[in-house]
């Protein structure tokens, strides 16, 4: 096979991959991949057509069709696979009393945009709710000082310096 029936075969492939057909007549087949009809037709020989399957108006490619087809029958099983394990996750975790052992199962998958249950917009918020530390009375955050308090106490033994 010449360089020019090599590089030709190997275009016709990849456009077989990608478009299924190109049309069979040298001038489309040109027109298709910007070469002139001239050197379509030089190159276009038996050697070259012997592996592609010409119809009256196209040209396919029976061994590019056999490996679509595995490729779909293979992407189909690996769906249905994940599909049943997606399943059978989330019966178990239906199943089960436990809170989800990883925190991040419980982050939601949804868009950034996506709102979860207890967000609300400003038009929900209420306007006298404290939206800032400053704003918060002292009363409300005794407790989460008193327990930093305690906590920070209860560590300063542990710290080796």
């Amino acid at each position: 096979m010449s360089l020019e029936e090599r590089g030709l075969f190997i275009s016709i492939l990849c456009e077989c991959w990608v478009n299924r057909s190109l049309p069979s007549d040298p001038q489309s087949i040109g027109k298709w991949l910007g070469f002139a009809k001239d050197s379509i037709e030089a190159a276009l020989t038996e050697r070259v057509l012997s592996f592609f399957k010409t119809d009256k108006s196209e040209i396919t490619s029976p061994e590019l069709e056999r490996y679509r087809t595995k490729l779909e029958e293979q992407r189909g099983k690996m769906s249905r696979g994940g599909r049943r394990g997606a399943t059978n996750r989330w019966e178990k975790r239906l199943d089960s009393d436990s809170p989800p052992i990883n925190p991040l199962d419980r982050v939601s998958m949804g868009s950034r945009g996506e709102k979860s249950g207890n967000e609300m917009n400003r038009r929900e918020r209420k306007r006298d709710e404290p939206r800032y530390k400053e704003d918060l009375a002292d009363s409300d955050n005794e407790q989460w000082i008193t327990q930093y308090e305690n906590y920070s106490q209860s560590t300063d033994d542990l710290i080796p310096f």
